[in-house]
């Protein structure tokens, strides 16, 4: 964290749920299987070493009772060894509030009526005005909406619902 003072930043950990952490080995899991693996799987199967591709597979199965795999071995570790040891929560250290119109017709307004106290182009003051919008009105989260394109969308703004012109 950066502090004002003669440190310039501390240190703090940010990470305080044990699903968080799971979250981010269920990613590498997969990334593991689509970027390393599925490599080395077809390279087997090439030389017709189907059984050795097939057991080049790492991922955990949680549907259910089923629950196995060597991926989901280390699920495991992370909830009985690594959550006490750093006192992980386990439980979701926030509520969830969902933003009323009211809310996004106040950030909008701010941000427009203060737009040279915004260090940006208008561009991309759009960009944000639009981003808010669409997490909004489809309940993105944030970061979902980095990679999105205008093109994927159609926003049609009715200003008089009386005369749709």
């Amino acid at each position: 964290r950066i502090v004002l003072g003669l440190e310039e930043r501390i240190m703090v950990r940010t990470l305080n749920s044990a699903y968080s952490i799971i979250e981010v080995w269920r990613r590498l899991v997969a990334s593991a299987n689509f970027k390393v693996l599925r490599g080395e799987r077809r390279a087997l199967r090439r030389s017709e070493k189907y059984q050795e591709a097939d057991r080049l597979f790492l991922k955990w199965e949680q549907e259910g009772e089923k629950r196995d795999g060597l991926a989901y071995l280390i699920v495991q570790w992370i909830l009985v060894k690594l959550l006490p040891n750093l006192n992980l929560e386990i439980n979701s250290l926030y509520v969830k509030v969902e933003a009323t119109v009211a809310n996004i017709i106040v950030i909008l307004l701010t941000l427009y009526q203060r737009a040279e106290d915004i260090l940006a182009t208008p561009l991309t003051r759009m960009s944000f005005y639009t981003a808010i919008l669409l997490g909004y009105t489809d309940g993105f989260r944030p970061g979902s909406l980095m990679d999105t394109l205008y093109r994927q969308y159609t926003l049609s703004i009715i200003r008089n619902p009386d005369d749709r012109t």
